[in-house]
């Protein structure tokens, strides 16, 4: 037996959400009710739900900062997964050159050198803005096009080349080519972006470029809540509760980008 009323709007919502991304990889949201409405639906007054019915959940402790940045995570593995980048990239500030304490300075420059890349090398990005220890603002992110590279002369310890970015004027930046499992290196993007990161630009990430893709296909399914094996998580104003899984290929840390950010 479903967990929930399956009534005639059964027909139309479903429990069960999942995103799916071209290497196989599916992110599954699971609920106690069918709240996820199909497309291309619409219910006569006299079967739809109450007004608390909601197409999506939301978060899961009651806490609307913590909310906004689980969808900017989601958001985030969703551009790094469903796109092909080529390079992650470490972006810093020159302080002779600009006020790296100042967001908006910063994100003036950012826009202005990102518009130009992608006008230039049809270049795609996701980059986040994260505070050194002392308050001062670098980039790390994800970017491909047809950028000419340098040679650092430097090597990550599986002896890969690390790169500089010339095309960057207003300061020091790193660049190693992206290998392995791409969902690996999503993954490992959306560490950025925790309970504790602010807005540092008025949003969490900055993305664009030339048909970036931002939101992968959804799948509206029936699941028997119960026997999922997942975590669970209470909305205390609905009453609603839900289960998340990643499955597909397996997600693992990306080490060696770990291993070369420590090493900068």
């Amino acid at each position: 037996m479903y967990p929930y009323n399956r009534s005639a709007e059964g027909l139309i919502y479903h429990n069960t959400k999942a995103k799916v991304y071209p290497d196989g990889t599916r992110k599954v949201t699971y609920c106690t009710e069918a709240i996820f409405k199909e497309d291309g639906w619409e219910l006569c007054e006299a079967l739809k739900d109450p007004p608390d019915i909601q197409s999506k959940p939301k978060d899961m402790t009651n806490d609307p900062r913590s909310d906004n940045v689980k969808r900017a995570k989601d958001k985030v593995f969703d551009i790094a997964l469903l796109n092909r980048f080529e390079y992650f990239v470490t972006l810093t500030l020159d302080k002779e050159k600009i006020d790296r304490f100042d967001a908006k300075a910063v994100s003036k420059v950012l826009r202005k050198s990102f518009n130009n890349f992608q006008q230039r090398y049809n270049a795609k990005y996701l980059l986040i803005p994260e505070h050194h220890k002392d308050g001062a603002i670098h980039m790390h992110g994800l970017i491909s096009g047809k950028f000419k590279l340098v040679d650092s002369g430097k090597r990550t310890k599986d002896g890969r080349p690390i790169y500089n970015l010339p095309q960057w004027k207003y300061g020091f930046s790193t660049a190693i080519e992206i290998t392995g499992e791409q969902s690996n290196v999503a993954k490992y993007i959306t560490k950025y972006i925790s309970k504790d990161f602010h807005k540092i630009f008025g949003a969490f990430y900055y993305a664009g470029g030339k048909d970036l893709k931002r939101t992968p296909p959804i799948l509206l399914y029936d699941t028997e809540y119960e026997q999922i094996n997942a975590k669970e998580y209470t909305n205390e104003a609905s009453g609603r509760s839900f289960k998340y899984e990643t499955l597909g290929p397996e997600i693992q840390e990306n080490e060696r980008i770990e291993e070369h950010e420590q090493s900068d």
